[in-house]
């Protein structure tokens, strides 16, 4: 039974080596008996040895080290704290990294100790607040504005965007883009967002779209990615003026200019 044991936390202890995921083995009093090299890489620390060197308050940022003086306080006075949550620390070479963690008893050694698992969600962490910064802006904004996935769902609409086609908000998320444009608008559309995958923006370009009742009318279109760390789209953004006035004024001075010229043509004496 005692081999069996051994061989069974040598093979966990193998696991955790090869795991893509960042994980300690700590006690209850915060000791650590164990680093996977994951957790190095995402501390930018060459050995166990060296991160244990470091203090733990210096492995923090001051908002995060504090959180986790206090969940240690609740442990000690039994108090329940979430198995899960999340931490800024600072690496090695100063750059903060934002880490979702999980923790856990365990055996290890023969006896319970604590497994904390980390997983780096940083970019996920700027995406977001990149995001809400877009959202924040756009929902207050006079021009409408949109995000949709690399394949073309849309997961935000500002409220002018969505009554700019007479849709409410619900009614649109979720929902392809192809809803907004005619067939023939969709070619134009298609391109742009072609364009926006590979060089990463446009600027002004002239779209048709398409109301709930079918209404065709003209915008101007400004568009933007949203990129991954590795430079992979996530998400494509979009701006949208309706320029329906602006056509308007400009067909009717073109029809003045005509109507003009045409006088001065056909007059028989001349104008002064």
């Amino acid at each position: 039974a005692e081999e069996a044991l051994r061989e069974s936390e040598q093979n966990f202890r193998n696991s955790l080596d090869d795991s893509p995921l960042g994980i300690r083995i700590i006690t209850a009093e915060g000791e650590l008996l164990y680093a996977n090299q994951a957790i190095l890489d995402i501390y930018g620390y060459s050995s166990v040895e060296e991160l244990k060197a470091v203090p733990t308050e210096k492995r923090y940022t001051p908002e995060s080290y504090a959180k986790h003086r206090e969940r240690i306080k609740k442990r000690k006075q039994g108090e329940p704290v979430p198995p899960d949550y999340e931490i800024s620390i600072v690496r090695k070479d100063g750059e903060v990294r934002h880490l979702e963690v999980f923790r856990k008893a365990v055996m290890w050694g023969g006896e319970i100790q604590f497994q904390t698992l980390y997983r780096d969600i940083t970019e996920h962490k700027l995406t977001a607040e990149e995001l809400r910064i877009f959202k924040a802006i756009s929902d207050r904004a006079g021009y409408g504005a949109g995000i949709i996935t690399p394949e073309g769902d849309l997961t935000y609409v500002s409220e002018s965007f969505a009554k700019m086609h007479e849709y409410t908000i619900e009614e649109l998320i979720g929902k392809h883009f192809s809803i907004l444009h005619t067939k023939e608008q969709m070619r134009v559309v298609e391109r742009l967002r072609k364009k926006l995958i590979q060089a990463g923006s446009y600027v002004a370009e002239e779209v048709g779209h398409k109301k709930k009742n079918g209404t065709v009318f003209p915008t101007l279109m400004t568009g933007t990615t949203i990129k991954d760390n590795t430079g992979k789209p996530l998400y494509l953004s979009a701006t949208v003026i309706d320029i329906t006035k602006r056509k308007r004024v400009e067909m009717a001075l073109r029809q003045s200019e005509e109507f003009n010229s045409s006088l001065l043509t056909n007059s028989p004496s001349p104008i002064l």
